[in-house]
């Protein structure tokens, strides 16, 4: 829930504890589904050749993952045998692929693309959303990541309930602004966490609420081929403010589609501000937005039931 780039911050934990518990005890702490997953969450939320999904401290920097997430995924795949994890590690690792894995288990499946996996997946307890067009093809990739967490926003987290990023062939399109300078600074504190600085939201230019009561939740999700689909509800993120429902629906049309229909409703006459930030440059051409990367252009029209 902190967020891709503090992921890393526990991996040694993560490993050297339950395998220390397993000696101790027989027991098999690595049953627990979390163990499972986690190179999921990896493969999908920062794919071998791309930037992150976003979200929490230090996920706006550039860049692909580091050795220390293949290192990662090389031992839970390694123990668990799986392919795909162990495809994420060697894309990672490279020449230092067979190098991590021999002392873990010599005899290892061949490392597998996740092409046949779902383009899409939730997670729904840590309140992510990942949805691409080619997983594993980072270079053609259209990738949508939208967050609404039960953790709601704190530690590392921001205040970015029911927001989005977008990225394609690798590289962001939309994305939350600011820069993570030091923890607690007034940056920090005054945009780069705040409401305001992520794709989602105002209510009369109020943001979510900091801390663990402001949250959200992944209400649903759906996948298939063609289209992928979830609802965010955040409507309890914005403590004092007014706002008594915000729902977000998100439908990613493939190859080349996003639909954004936000369901909100206030105890008073509001005013409503609909976010979006670009790391490019935008302009408005008539009453619809432009911008894009230098791999792809994107048009974006806001329509609404007030002006």
């Amino acid at each position: 829930a902190n967020g891709i780039s503090y992921f890393a911050t526990n991996f040694r934990t993560l490993l050297d504890m339950p395998e220390m518990f397993e000696r101790f005890t027989g027991a098999g702490f690595f049953a627990h589904p979390w163990y499972r997953n986690a190179p999921y969450y990896l493969i999908y939320c920062w794919p071998p050749g791309s930037a992150s999904d976003g979200f929490g401290d230090g996920a706006e920097r550039t860049g692909t993952p580091g050795p220390g997430y293949g290192e990662f995924t090389a031992r839970l795949g390694a123990r668990f045998r799986d392919p795909h994890a162990l495809w994420y590690a060697r894309q990672i690792l490279g020449d230092r692929y067979v190098e991590t894995v021999r002392a873990d288990a010599p005899a290892l499946p061949a490392p597998q693309p996740p092409a046949a996996l779902p383009q899409a997946r939730a997670f729904p307890d840590a309140g992510v959303v990942a949805m691409h067009t080619t997983l594993g093809e980072s270079a053609s990739d259209l990738m949508l990541a939208f967050r609404s967490s039960p953790f709601g926003s704190y530690n590392h987290m921001h205040r970015d309930q029911n927001s989005f990023n977008l990225l394609f062939g690798g590289k962001r399109l939309f994305q939350g602004s600011g820069y993570y300078i030091a923890y607690g600074d007034e940056h920090f504190k005054g945009w780069y966490t705040a409401t305001r600085a992520q794709n989602s939201i105002l209510i009369d230019g109020k943001g979510q609420e900091l801390g663990a009561g402001g949250y959200g939740r992944i209400a649903r999700f759906l996948h298939g081929k063609a289209i992928s689909y979830c609802l965010g509800d955040a409507s309890r993120a914005y403590g004092d403010a007014g706002l008594t429902r915000f729902r977000r629906h998100v439908a990613f049309l493939r190859p080349h589609a996003i639909v954004v229909y936000d369901d909100l409703e206030a105890d008073h006459d509001a005013t409503w501000s609909w976010r979006l930030h670009s790391p490019g440059p935008m302009r408005l051409e008539g009453e619809d937005l432009l911008g894009g990367n230098d791999l792809a252009r994107a048009r974006v029209s806001l329509l609404a039931s007030a002006p």
